[in-house]
């Protein structure tokens, strides 16, 4: 068989010492070294010259390309340490975001790594929440197409960066602070991140996680998730889109969860006790039952009548005389009111049956406010009396 010639070790050229050859390379990395070194600070002493970069006179240019400056004085250098809103709104945004951009690639070329980048210092300094906002505003408010090209970059590396470092949607959520806002978060700008980062997630991953999800997940459930969209329906900032999220959350629980009225009744807890009646998932509930009944015409739910057979006529009854003495109730207590009389009206109940049902007795007349007594007052007047 016929192999190839080879020496069993490898040759070292005649008079050729191994250490003259490893200090031919420690030389020549050496060099390579000084020349990159002399490149970089060349480059930044061109954008002091320019006035793009700000350093105190006695400065080591060497010092700053080692990378161990913090955020707060690479921002200083760049003069773009006064407040993230102020800065998106400067006409120099692009040559100082360009400048820092050039001098960050000299300190990373330094140090062989891609570690830092521009909006990773803006968000060293400001936080992710606070810049995931100003972007989204600013860039609404650009007036220049370079300005305006420039935010959507950026926003296109906060995107980025939370890919690179595997950030899931449900962590976004969190980076973002959007629990803290409350209701009001689904107006705000960083909803507007939060959406796009999903998108790019589910691009990359062929996932499926929808916004009411995502919300779901980051208010801590369906029943809170519930409640706050009942209050931000109130505002005509957010009201548009808590709609379509209560209705994509009453579509889940009918065709995907296939619940009944009882079913979510007790998934929001109105279950616990009659103070539930005056829970802002009442109305939720109320939501529900409209959509429930409209898809299916054969069922009798009520609002009301889900409450009373869980507590009974006269304890609902009672507890809703209660609750209108209360001015954070009051409203409240009045429509759940006007949904028991209908429903005693529409059954025939005549008062003296809704007297003996309150067990009204002589004590309930004395001349101080009665819960009972109003209620059978105001049934009263709300029917001609079927005696």
């Amino acid at each position: 068989m016929v192999t190839a010639d080879l020496p069993v070790k490898p040759r070292m050229l005649p008079d050729t010492p191994i250490y003259r050859l490893l200090r031919t390379v420690d030389t020549n990395d050496k060099s390579n070294e000084e020349r990159v070194l002399n490149a970089a600070i060349e480059k930044l002493t061109g954008l002091v010259r320019t006035g793009v970069m700000k350093i105190s006179g006695n400065a080591n240019l060497k010092i700053l390309l080692t990378g161990e400056q913090g955020a707060d004085d690479v921002l200083k250098m760049f003069q773009l340490d006064k407040g993230i809103s102020k800065v998106l709104a400067s006409r120099n945004l692009k040559p100082k975001v360009q400048a820092m951009e050039s001098y960050l690639k000299e300190v990373n070329k330094i140090n062989g790594n891609d570690k830092l980048s521009v909006i990773g210092i803006f968000t060293t300094h400001y936080g992710d929440a606070a810049v995931a906002r100003a972007l989204v505003v600013a860039q609404k408010k650009a007036t220049t197409h370079d300005a305006a090209n420039t935010i959507k970059q950026l926003r296109s590396e906060q995107l980025s960066a939370w890919m690179k470092s595997e950030k899931t949607v449900d962590d976004v959520f969190e980076l973002l602070k959007l629990r803290q806002n409350g209701y009001k978060a689904l107006g705000s700008p960083k909803l507007e991140v939060l959406d796009d980062y999903m998108k790019m997630v589910i691009q990359k991953t062929s996932g499926k996680q929808t916004l009411l999800q995502t919300l779901t997940n980051g208010f801590e459930g369906e029943e809170k998730l519930a409640a706050l969209l009942v209050r931000a329906k109130e505002d005509t900032s957010t009201s548009e889109l808590a709609t379509a999220l209560q209705n994509a959350l009453m579509n889940k629980w009918i065709e995907t969860d296939k619940l009944k009225p009882e079913n979510v009744f007790s998934k929001l807890r109105l279950d616990r006790g009659v103070d539930a009646l005056v829970d802002r998932n009442e109305q939720t509930l109320a939501a529900f039952i409209s959509m429930y009944n409209a898809r299916n015409p054969n069922s009798m739910a009520s609002l009301i009548g889900t409450f009373t057979r869980q507590y009974g006529d006269d304890v609902v009854a009672l507890a809703l005389g209660y609750a209108k003495s209360d001015p954070t109730k009051r409203w409240v207590a009045i429509y759940m009111q006007q949904h028991q009389f209908q429903a005693w009206q529409k059954s025939k109940k005549s008062a003296v049956a809704v007297f003996k049902e309150l067990e009204i007795t002589f004590d309930d007349f004395v001349p101080t406010v009665n819960h009972k007594f109003d209620t059978l007052s105001g049934y009263i007047k709300s029917r001609t009396i079927v005696l």
